[in-house]
């Protein structure tokens, strides 16, 4: 199966390269179905059987994902590498599928162990955090006699010694400075017994340690010799004779658990310490009520949009809707091939994907509509609906894109999982909607085109003076900034999540659920202050507490509210630990992203428009991502990492209306229509009013299954999305473009000359 996939590609590659060259219809008509056939016959192999080829991430597969930082000054990446490998080989013992382990920068690394059973990970935290310094040093030979006294203050500490306690004992012990004898020196630790029956760890060095042991075992019989592990004395056996065989064995009160994990570090210490900075675990439960919960979304999002684009556009409706189909083989394959993982908020890609997908189609069918709306024959319809729908279908895409590499680039493992579907997605919607759907029209239609193409023609004759309500929507967007972000200040961190605010949060089911006033007296009474109690009921009627404290009092209040109301049934689906700086870096690169994601865009339509637009477009952008983040705190949710992605999601999309506005008032320029800026910007605003309408709809159709059926815990994500696509598409509407009127002051010519000079050099770049 490889094999095909890896050929077929290439056979892919190559008909795409002579379909876009070859100038005869027919050839072109026929290499179309061969690709889109091809494409097709790879994804599915590529996703076949699903079960073994689509890998989950932790939040649909439940397990849990560390993220340590490796101490030590000039760290390399060698020793990054190396810390990574023992830590590998320290999880590896607990038998689950694929742990991933990658640096992250700064010396830090994320650790993702999938499957890890929730009685395991203590177990798991203790094996990545202990260092295993292991060390044989003398004991000073008077001891016994001596140790009392210096730990009372009798006596001062002998040169070259220091006064440590053994663990076992509490018993003062004077500890020669040199390490005679260190870890690397061991080939192999395991659980063994002593001569009494208990627990113990057995050890055998290499050659050079046996040779050591060796020597110190004969010069020192009748000497105590300490055995430290992370500075701590285990033991401290006298030697009673001479060791030749290089074993030695670490006594002292281990449990058999004990005894295995501490031989499982031994076999695999670590040169520089790590520091635990963040945790999440997340219970295998959620993941599979998230799998279930996100495909019932993807399905009814699909039947919604695929009802409503038959029903409004008939059999236009139909190719759009077989090649939605298609565009979701295709991207389920392509994760599958390249080895993606797929996450929680990828589902809410997959989804997004749905309703962008027909964004496309929807465009391009406008334009038909307008060209035969004009009198034109249909397949001259047809042929300029595709050719005209043609730059606005790039820019809102692309402009898309831009947004999904810096999701990819700056997000953690869930977000980058929503920017590769999401990516993956728009690929795929440029394919169907440019090559495929313009195939099916010529197959139906025949050299000639299609003959008849019935569509709704009463939905498109507006004449609304957006531009004479500007002020009236200044007013509006200034009351809802105001209302919004004085309910987010009033909040004051408890509408920042643990990613960014740092402590702990739990996520619970729960079954019946007591009053807030109830768990918060509960909470009191057993001295917990710092929690934070959120109850939430999602679409689907599904109850889930959220507890989050900024120290670490969240599973300690969990704890007692289950003990409290065993009747609510309380059940622990997700926990997060954030260190402070830890949060605070997420804050910031959270930012960061936001940043880039309005550069970048800047860019893009400076270089494809004109910068008035740019200026215009990344107010309107900038509109909306406040808004919508004013909103959305405003109802009482908290600012997530996951938010972070979905907020860089809505900065992609609401500039594709934004952008399909631009395009035709361009086109409107360029052409140099009659009349006034503010009568040539009315006249675009109206003539793309239902394509902004009927984008908006159909992802808002795909995103409100998100939303009712998506489970409770990518609720928000949905809801962010909701808010976004009506803020945006107000936004292209009321903002964009009296920007760009109000930048060159009402002067329709000027900015005629701005258009028609960037018209001009890109035609020079092209020849």
């Amino acid at each position: 199966m490889d094999a095909f996939i890896f050929f077929g590609g290439i056979a892919f590659l190559v008909l795409l390269a002579v379909y876009l060259s070859a100038p005869a219809f027919r050839i072109k008509r026929w290499l179309g179905l061969s690709m889109w056939v091809l494409i097709t016959l790879i994804a599915l192999v590529s996703v076949f059987p699903p079960q073994e080829t689509i890998k989950l991430g932790l939040d649909l597969k439940g397990g849990t994902a560390y993220t340590v930082r490796v101490s030590g000054e000039n760290l390399t990446d060698q020793a990054i590498q190396e810390a990574i490998g023992v830590i590998r080989s320290r999880i590896d013992k607990f038998g689950v599928g694929e742990p991933v382990l990658q640096p992250l920068g700064e010396g830090r690394i994320l650790i993702q162990i999938p499957g890890l059973r929730p009685e395991d990970r203590a177990q798991a935290k203790e094996q990545i955090e202990k260092v295993a310094l292991l060390q044989f040093r003398l004991v000073h030979p008077e001891n016994n006699t001596l140790a009392p006294r210096v730990s009372r203050g009798e006596e001062r500490v002998p040169a070259g010694y220091d006064l440590l306690v053994e663990s076992d004992t509490g018993q003062p012990i004077l500890v020669f400075r040199r390490v005679e004898l260190g870890g690397d020196k061991v080939a192999r630790a395991f659980r063994s017994m002593d001569q009494i029956g208990r627990p113990s760890i057995a050890l055998q060095l290499n050659s050079e340690g046996a040779e050591i042991f060796s020597r110190i075992t004969r010069e020192n019989v009748g000497r105590p010799f300490a055995i430290l592990l992370d500075g701590v004395v285990r033991s401290a056996p006298t030697i009673r004779s001479h060791i030749p065989n290089g074993e030695a064995v670490i006594t002292g009160r281990f449990t058999p658990e004990e005894a295995e994990a501490l031989a499982s570090v031994l076999n695999n210490p670590l040169k520089n310490p790590v520091e635990l900075m963040d945790q999440r675990d997340v219970a295998p439960s959620l993941g599979e009520d998230s799998i279930r919960a996100g495909v019932t979304a993807s399905i009814v999002g699909v039947l919604l949009v695929m009802v409503f684009m038959i029903a409004y556009y008939r059999l236009a409706g139909v190719i759009s809707v077989l090649a939605l189909i298609i565009n979701l083989v295709f991207l389920v394959g392509m994760l599958a091939q390249f080895g993606f993982t797929l996450t929680l908020p990828g589902i809410a890609g997959i989804v997004l994907t749905i309703g962008m997908s027909v964004d496309a189609s929807v465009l391009i069918y406008e334009r038909i509509r307008e060209e035969i709306s004009l009198g034109k024959p249909i397949a001259a319809s047809v042929e300029q609906g595709f050719s005209k729908a043609f730059s606005s279908i790039v820019d809102a895409n692309i402009t898309t894109i831009i947004t999904s590499i810096i999701l990819f680039w700056q997000g953690s493992g869930p977000i980058q999982g929503f920017a590769v579907t999401l990516t993956l997605g728009i690929i795929g919607t440029l394919f169907v909607a440019l090559i495929m759907i313009r195939n099916l029209f010529d197959w139906l239609g025949g050299p000639k085109g299609v003959e008849k193409l019935p569509m709704p023609q009463g939905f498109f004759n507006f004449n609304i003076d957006f531009i004479g309500k500007t002020k009236l929507a200044l007013v509006m967007s200034a009351i809802l900034f105001v209302v919004a972000f004085s309910a987010f200040f009033t909040r004051g961190s408890s509408a920042l999540g643990v990613d960014f605010a740092g402590g702990e949060a739990l996520t619970a089911d729960v079954k019946i659920l007591p009053s807030v006033s109830e768990m918060r007296q509960a909470l009191a009474d057993a001295g917990i202050t710092q929690a934070i109690i959120q109850p939430q009921t999602s679409p689907d009627g599904k109850k889930t507490l959220f507890l989050r404290s900024s120290g670490a009092q969240a599973e300690q209040a969990f704890e007692v509210l289950s003990a409290k109301f065993p009747e609510a049934g309380f059940e622990l689906l997700s926990k997060e630990m954030v260190g402070p700086v830890v949060g605070r870096e997420l804050t910031e690169k959270a930012i960061g992203a936001l940043a880039l994601a309005l550069v970048g865009i800047l860019f893009y339509v400076t270089v494809r428009f004109e910068f008035s637009f740019a200026i215009a477009a990344i107010t309107a952008l900038a509109h909306d991502v406040l808004l919508t983040i004013g909103v959305f705190a405003a109802l009482g949710q908290e600012l997530t990492l996951t938010s972070v992605g979905a907020i860089l999601a809505i900065a992609g999309y609401s500039i594709n209306d934004t952008i399909v506005v631009f395009d035709r008032i361009r086109e409107m320029l360029r052409v140099q229509e009659k009349g006034s800026l503010k009568e040539l910007f009315n006249r675009a605003l109206n003539i793309t009013l239902s394509r902004t309408l009927l984008t908006s709809g159909t992802t808002l159709l795909a995103v409100l299954a998100l939303y009712f059926f998506g489970g409770p815990v990518i609720a928000p994500f949905a809801l962010i999305l909701l808010i976004g696509i009506v803020v945006g598409t107000y936004s292209s509407l009321f903002v964009a473009a009296p920007i760009v009127m109000l930048w060159h002051r009402n002067n329709k010519e000027s900015l005629e000359a701005h258009v028609h000079s960037q018209t001009q050099e890109g035609e020079a770049a092209k020849a």
